[in-house]
């Protein structure tokens, strides 16, 4: 019995003694999936310790056991970004030890020169490097799907603002085009919306006529009506959408064309109207401020440009511009140059100064709805149209030098720069906002947008996508038939050697970039001479037999018709 009773006993401590035991090493294994796991990654599944061999008296490294937070586990996803700090510091880095492009050392078209890549302000002899056709990013507002009529960067860049036709003014970020903010702003759709000089203040406007104030943090703190045909005794109030808003260099006053055919000068503080120009009698579509004098000019349906003194109530001038309504004026930084887009499909460059056409452009296939000036290149612009193409252009080329056919669906509304010039947004009638950006050096892309596959080449820019020969309307009637297969760059170029006011011809590309062309074309015919396929035959033999050249030269002396004989019998004795 006392043995008995002592067993009974001795049973819950080894009971104890057997559930707290560590047991050896030799016994640890996979009986289950989560042991199995830790094996495999080395660690103790019970004691958290590294499984590695013994290593005498020392210790093993302690590891914490991983604890399951009850959470689920998201997958890890990389964002779209453009990040141009690394730009920027080449940039930084390379001015206080280059004079200018003499010093500076080109990328070629190879992947291995991304690094030498610097911001606009670096290459401002070379404007074709900031043409922006590589695709990026695709925003749209899923909850509330509408066009977007138009878009705004801030001056910094941080963020990007769009209005749209629901009334909404969404908030993106910049640089992530992250989401941020939505207000339903107004109740009608917002056509016009900028921010004044000192970044402040947003004011916008509305298809009702209504003028709204909003601070950096999209707070109300104004409204007022400002465009309403007050109702009579035969007629009924009416509403009356703002097209454009544009501020004065000191944000003091602001101007506001109208469907109702008038422009009206507010005072921004106290949203008094100053003054009503009347006399457009059709609707004004665009209506912006000379960026430093008191001057306003005007775009209507009646196809007129108007210049406005804002401290008068009569117009100053007066231009038949377009054969069809104005739809966008836009002043250049230099305040000389005022651009103008019409549904007549041109774009016309106007020098205020002479109050005369410096060029007209030609290559959209509908109406132009969009322009925008680049904010460093002065001879650069960027324009949308109807159809949904994107097209870049210098002031020197009356030819599209560049275009992205399939950049939306539907029309572009409106096109904004970003403030250090790399990169371009535009808003269009799909219900969507796309952001676009530079070519790297040596990129090689199939890009969806540019309607066929296309070698990106640094040549031209950072890209060789100028439009495709036989989608100019003016080389309709000549193309020829294996036209739509060849190369872009095998295409011949207008080249347009006249001079503008100020502006003088195109600049001498430096070594690197040869315009028109890619990397490795043949050298342009000296001048005089014709380019023809026959011209530039010849001049990549003379580079093989330079004796040829005294008798090129007296070909050339030669009349017309004896010229292009000998060129062909020349042609035919080299050929052999």
């Amino acid at each position: 019995c006392r043995s008995l009773f002592s067993a009974v006993l001795l049973l819950p401590a080894l009971f104890l003694f057997l559930m707290t035991r560590r047991p050896p090493r030799s016994t640890l294994s996979s009986s289950s999936a989560a042991s199995d796991v830790y094996k495999r990654q080395g660690i103790n599944a019970e004691y958290g310790e590294s499984a590695r061999p013994s290593m005498g008296d020392q210790d093993y490294a302690f590891v914490p056991r991983p604890v399951y937070d009850g959470r689920r586990v998201q997958r890890a996803f990389e964002r779209d970004t453009v990040d141009y700090n690394s730009s920027v510091i080449k940039h930084l880095q390379n001015r206080t030890i280059f004079r200018d492009v003499r010093d500076r050392v080109m990328p070629r078209a190879h992947g291995t020169f991304s690094c030498n890549m610097e911001t606009p302000q670096a290459w401002t002899e070379l404007p074709e490097s900031s043409f922006c056709t590589r695709h990026v990013k695709t925003q749209r507002n899923r909850p509330r799907p509408a066009p977007f009529f138009v878009v705004l960067y801030n001056a910094d860049g941080q963020r990007l603002m769009t209005g749209q036709s629901s009334g909404e003014v969404v908030m993106w970020h910049g640089l992530t085009f992250k989401f941020e903010a939505a207000l339903q702003a107004h109740n009608m759709a917002v056509h016009s919306m900028v921010w004044t000089h000192n970044q402040q203040f947003l004011v916008t406007g509305d298809a009702e006529g209504k003028i709204r104030y909003f601070q950096q943090s999209l707070n109300l703190l104004k409204e007022f009506d400002g465009h309403i045909i007050p109702a009579t005794a035969h007629t009924e109030l009416h509403y009356k959408a703002i097209r454009e808003v544009s501020f004065n260099p000191h944000d003091t006053k602001f101007v506001t064309g109208s469907d109702d055919g008038d422009l009206k000068i507010w005072d921004f503080q106290t949203t008094r109207e100053e003054r009503v120009l009347k006399g457009l009698g059709t609707e004004v579509k665009a209506a912006t401020w000379h960026p430093q004098y008191a001057l306003v000019a005007s775009g209507s349906k009646d196809n007129h440009i108007r210049l406005w003194d804002p401290r008068e109530d009569s117009r100053s001038f007066s231009i038949n511009a377009h054969n069809q309504g104005v739809n966008r004026l836009a002043w250049n930084a230099n305040g000389n140059w005022l651009l103008s887009a019409s549904k007549d499909l041109t774009i016309k460059l106007w020098d205020i100064r002479m109050k005369k056409e410096l060029r007209r452009y030609r290559g959209h296939g509908a109406e132009v709805s969009a322009i925008a000036w680049h904010p460093i290149h002065e001879n650069l612009f960027a324009s949308g149209d109807r159809n949904g193409q994107l097209h870049y252009w210098l002031t020197e080329q009356e030819t599209s030098q560049d275009c992205v056919p399939n950049a939306h669906d539907s029309m572009i509304w409106s096109l904004a720069w970003h403030p250090l010039g790399h990169m371009i947004t535009s808003g269009s009638n799909d219900q969507s906002v796309k952001c676009w950006i530079r070519h790297c050096p040596g990129d090689v892309e199939e890009d969806r947008y540019q309607g066929e596959p296309q070698r990106q080449q640094f040549g031209r820019g950072f890209s060789n996508n100028s439009q495709p020969y036989h989608q100019n309307p003016r080389n309709q009637e000549t193309r020829r038939p294996d036209d739509r297969h060849s190369h872009r760059s095998d295409r011949p170029r207008h080249q347009d050697q006249r001079m503008l006011p100020g502006v003088g011809s195109a600049p001498t590309a430096p070594m690197g970039f040869t315009r028109g062309g890619v990397l490795g074309a043949p050298p342009a015919p000296p001048p005089g001479m014709p380019n023809t396929p026959e011209v530039q035959l010849l001049q990549q033999v003379l580079q093989q037999r330079p004796d040829l050249q005294p008798e090129l030269a007296r070909i050339f002396n030669l009349p017309p018709p004896q010229q292009g004989q000998a060129l062909a019998a020349l042609t035919q004795r080299l050929t052999g």
